[in-house]
């Protein structure tokens, strides 16, 4: 083959592959600017391998000296398998061979992976491959569905060759796999207390608009979004500037801040948490000038507190599609805080730029808060040694006592790049997810092409990427006046964003007999599969065949049931998952015997059928309720 030929061939693999495989998007950008490196290597027993730098990669992986670690990968694995290094993917396909779980493949060397597919045809279309630990954090829910587990095996060659590249992503999914467990674990506890809420909340819409009636009423008018991280303190003065120049959006702990300075009201107060935040919404809007954004699966309390005019939202979740086919709009976008939550409604009314103020997102100075706040209190004393962080509550004389802080003493140090890009700082994993939060929404509104310019002006903390970074003066000399009246605001919201009592009490009608269905539904599957069981134990083999047929049909009736009822997966959510996740020893015996592996998804369906059954049940009665007193 002449030279232009074998070129030409190249070309037309690398082109084809990379039109077919699952590749990040920072991933194809990169590969798209690199050259090959590496040479393509046939070995004795006929594998390909690719020898760079003095060192062979990807050699057939002997999988017997991978038994410890495989042994816990098995067809039902709940986790997701991260592949350091794809070398020629052998390992990758025994992998495909063994589990049905998400493969992720982390490829340190560009050069080397675009020459594997110029080489020859992609047969990997469903393992995702990235080629940054940064790109690999923004994807991992996307990808992995959000399973709460990982595990990490290397290709033959690259842990030695690429050693502090291999830590790095050992950490990135030490922190991703924190951040999944703790989204996981909060959505089990909190929400069937978010559903009530809902239920106790949701007809105050029909005289207090909902916040996304107005649109994108504040098109091009700058937002400020006031955290309550300890670097306010360095600009919180200026905010009496910038409330000249666009609309001032704090949230519930930082609003006490500003009021204690004697500052303009900031135009809205965003709150979503669950628990009674009265006292501080009653502080933060005293003036009765401020809008008061909550969500509508908050503390009731908290939105009955303060003063000023109240436009609830709700959350963009799955369990709460039924507020969208009620209200006819979106849900506002969250990651886990009350920052996330404001950022999305800025985004959502339109604002540009749309700036970050106290968002540390870290402990800066050993601190967890600004002056002002009600956990000004709180220090932290983080250990490279112990990788720990211990929190500290600082008394009047200046001494340290032990204090529980978010549910513990201690927690894991997670460090990363400061504001500014010198040097880094500690956090936490749960705000470590909150700064990979605004990374990925600042890369999809670039990638979406919205013109909106995203600034973080908090002076300390955490770099976020996807953001300028300015000191708030120089941003403030740059923008125009552009004052904003709330009275107009709330007109808007008017228009669009109230709800009839009677649509409503139907909407509450409706969902209530979905779940009296599903109840029902439930009570056939749990009777099939009791059938199914005891056909299984007489092992008859006419009966077995019947039941299960008699439980094929029950399945799709409850799941054609429950799909017109998504507030039912919320309201069991916990229960569900626990269900689904089986024992790693359970896994393993499904594997070696199919009848084990039958028997135990009987059982599970019946479990899930009682589960399921009690949960309408319960879910029936809320809706019911609200009915009725929607009725007088």
């Amino acid at each position: 083959m002449s030279e232009t030929a074998a070129f030409d061939a190249r070309s037309a693999f690398f082109k084809e592959n990379l039109a077919s495989s699952s590749f990040g998007p920072e991933t194809r950008e990169a590969l798209e600017a690199a050259e090959a490196a590496g040479l393509v290597l046939t070995l004795p027993d006929g594998d390909l391998a690719l020898a760079h730098d003095g060192r062979v990669f990807g050699a057939a992986t002997d999988l017997r000296s991978e038994s410890d670690a495989l042994a816990l990968i098995g067809r039902h694995y709940d986790g997701v398998v991260v592949v350091f290094g794809l070398g020629f993917g052998h390992l990758v396909r025994a992998l495909r061979e063994r589990t049905n779980a998400p493969i992720v493949v982390f490829e340190p060397h560009v050069g080397m992976l675009r020459a594997v597919l110029e080489h020859g045809p992609w047969d990997l279309p469903s393992v995702h491959v990235v080629t940054s630990p940064a790109e690999l954090e923004r994807l991992w829910s996307q990808v992995t569905g959000a399973r709460p587990h990982a595990r990490l095996l290397a290709t033959p060659g690259y842990p030695q060759a690429f050693e502090a590249s291999y830590e790095e992503v050992t950490a990135s999914i030490r922190r991703v796999v924190s951040d999944v467990e703790l989204v996981e674990n909060t959505r089990s506890v909190r929400y069937r207390e978010w559903i009530r809420h809902i239920m106790e909340n949701v007809e105050r819409i029909s005289e207090d608009p909902l916040v996304m009636g107005m649109g994108d009423a504040l098109k091009g008018v700058p937002a400020f979004i006031v955290g309550a991280g300890p670097s306010l303190d360095k600009n919180i003065e200026l905010l009496r500037e910038a409330s000249q120049k666009g609309v001032v959006i704090c949230v519930e702990v930082s609003g006490r801040s500003i009021a204690k300075r004697s500052l303009p009201a900031p135009h809205f107060l965003v709150s979503l948490e669950g628990n009674n935040l009265s006292s501080e919404i009653e502080v933060s809007t005293a003036s009765g000038n401020t809008i008061r954004a909550i969500s509508l699966s908050a503390n009731p309390a908290s939105l009955s507190a303060g003063k000023g005019p109240l436009l609830p939202f709700f959350e963009f979740l799955p369990g709460f599609r039924g507020l969208t086919e009620l209200t006819a709009m979106q849900g506002i976008t969250v990651g886990g805080s009350v920052s996330t939550a404001a950022f999305s409604i800025a985004l959502q009314l339109g604002c540009s730029p749309i700036v970050l103020l106290g968002q540390d997102l870290a402990f800066t100075g050993g601190r967890s808060h600004a002056s002002g706040t009600f956990m000004d209190h709180v220090r932290v004393e983080s250990s490279k040694e112990t990788g720990l962080l211990n929190f500290k509550s600082k008394n009047a004389d200046g001494t340290l006592d032990d204090i529980v802080y978010a549910g513990v003493r201690a927690d894991v140090l997670f460090e990363t790049v400061a504001w500014g890009g010198e040097g880094k700082v500690a956090t936490s994993s749960t705000w470590n997810s909150y700064r990979l939060w605004f990374e990925i929404g600042a890369d999809t509104v670039q990638r979406a092409g919205v013109p909106i310019r995203l600034v973080n002006c908090t002076e300390g903390g955490a770099r976020i990427h996807g953001f300028e970074e300015m000191t708030l003066r120089q941003l403030l000399d740059t923008l125009p006046d552009n004052r904003v009246t709330t009275e107009r605001l709330v007109e808007l919201a008017r228009e669009k964003g109230i709800v009839s009592r009677a649509a409503i009490r139907k909407w509450a009608s409706e969902n209530a007999s979905r779940c009296h269905r599903i109840k029902r539904s439930a009570f056939l599957l749990e009777k099939s599969a009791e059938q199914a069981g005891d056909a299984m134990a007489r092992n008859e083999p006419f009966a077995i065949k019947r039941s299960f047929e008699r439980l094929d049909r029950a399945e799709r009736e409850m799941r054609t049931a429950a799909r017109r009822q998504p507030m039912l997966d919320a309201w069991a959510y916990g229960l569900l998952s626990d269900l689904t996740i089986a024992p790693q020893e359970t896994v393993q015996a499904r594997e070696e015997d199919a009848r084990h592996d039958a028997e135990w998804g009987i059982r599970t369906e019946g479990e899930l059928a009682k589960v399921l059954r009690r949960s309408a049940a319960e879910l029936e009665e809320l809706f019911r309720g609200l009915e009725s007193r929607l009725a007088t």
